[in-house]
């Protein structure tokens, strides 16, 4: 299984699918330590997104090997993006889809809070690390402890202070660098979470 990263985002936060996808794209950046793509995973998502015109090898190959599985993938530039519906059992479909991508460089995994728990907890799916997207000062209690749930069960911990803006977000929800200062900040949040 690859390493597994769960986003979530504080209520009130927003920007946490954004801010997930620019660590995917940050990692997948990174894909000459260890290539096979990136597979980043929207649980609860209310639509499917879509192909890409441009994508990359490795994210058509995962895009292909989920396909094959029963899984409605898209390669979305550096990324393969995995939608899993509200209704449906997320952390059991989250097991599968990273088993069948065992060979990816890493699983980044936008959780809807009410999963973050049960995901820390579960022996199919080995976190490694968790980013949380907050608005500090305002909700630095509660960031604070979901950082020490993270650290207890063994997994890095990151908090996410700001959100892509508008074009920059879209730029990462299309598997592509978002620019500028939230690629920097994208990077350095990844280093933090996915080492080697």
């Amino acid at each position: 299984m690859p390493p597994l990263v769960i986003a979530a985002e504080l209520p009130g936060a927003g920007g946490g699918v954004a801010v997930a996808a620019s660590i995917a794209v940050s990692l997948a950046a990174s894909e000459a330590a260890r290539p096979g793509g990136v597979l980043m995973v929207e649980a609860g998502a209310e639509r499917k997104r879509g192909p890409t015109m441009l994508a990359s090898e490795a994210a058509r190959g995962l895009e292909g090997r989920l396909s094959d599985a029963g899984f409605g993938a898209a390669a979305r530039g550096r990324l393969c993006w995995l939608c899993l519906s509200p209704e449906a059992d997320a952390l059991a479909d989250l097991a599968a889809a990273a088993s069948v991508a065992a060979d990816a460089r890493a699983a980044v995994a936008h959780l809807p809070a009410a999963l973050w728990q049960a995901a820390l907890g579960s022996d199919e799916l080995r976190v490694t690390g968790g980013l949380l997207r907050a608005e500090l000062p305002r909700q630095r209690s509660l960031a604070a402890l979901a950082v020490c749930e993270l650290r207890d069960a063994g997994a890095r911990a990151r908090v996410a202070a700001r959100a892509p803006g508008p074009v920059a977000a879209r730029r990462a929800a299309s598997g592509l660098e978002p620019g500028g200062q939230a690629s920097v900040r994208a990077a350095r949040l990844a280093r933090g979470l996915v080492r080697g």
